[in-house]
């Protein structure tokens, strides 16, 4: 209304305020970072009963309401790992990709790599392949030192924030739960493994 005088500043609703509520992993305290604890809830059921592609859809959720909040922060690694192990693999990255995201991480993605669609002469333009020589390609089995009875793992883990992912980095190689991994037997060479850390330049969506 003319002449009426803008309301006070605390009358206006915080924006923040108004993000939408994720829900948590079941059966564990919201530990995400930018929650502030009485947005915090559990859920009575145990982790047991939720599955994996369960985890990687509320991933996404929680990764949306990082935005606003840094640019996010990848980890990427790659390792070989011997084919017939796959399943104990999966359970194994299952419970770490549980861990890190107790510790803040937004998403775990696992990928096997599939020889079938690996050719490098698929990812160059056909004119520049003449100038190649051949079998000069790089790939990720070489660089790797992948066996024949191997298979090619990438995993990358998403963090809301460069920051986000030193702190998380730090809490979960400190946690029991990871140094018991030690005296597990092995089901990779960890001397092959490669990772690093990325900052996210492009997302094309």
């Amino acid at each position: 209304m003319s002449g009426s005088s803008p309301p006070h500043r605390s009358a206006i609703p915080e924006v923040r305020s108004n993000r939408p509520r994720a829900s948590p992993l079941p059966g564990r305290r919201s530990s995400h970072p930018h929650l502030p604890k009485s947005r915090q809830a559990t859920s009575p059921h145990p982790i047991e009963h939720c599955s994996f592609r369960a985890i990687l859809h509320l991933d996404v959720k929680l990764s949306e309401l990082d935005k606003g909040f840094g640019m996010p922060f990848c980890d990427i690694s790659i390792v070989p790992v011997p084919t017939e192990k796959k399943s104990a693999y999966q359970k194994f990255s299952e419970r770490m990709a549980v861990i890190y995201r107790e510790f803040g991480a937004s998403r775990v993605t696992g990928f096997w790599q599939d020889e079938d669609a690996s050719d490098g002469a698929n990812f160059h333009a056909g004119n520049a392949l003449a100038t190649y020589d051949t079998g000069s390609l790089p790939n990720f089995r070489k660089l790797a030192g992948a066996a024949s009875d191997e298979t090619i793992v990438l995993t990358i883990t998403e963090w809301p924030s460069r920051k986000a992912r030193d702190r998380g980095v730090k809490a979960a190689v400190s946690d029991p739960r990871i140094q018991a991994t030690v005296d597990e037997e092995p089901i990779f060479d960890g001397k092959k493994l490669i990772a690093g850390g990325f900052t996210v330049e492009l997302d094309v969506n």
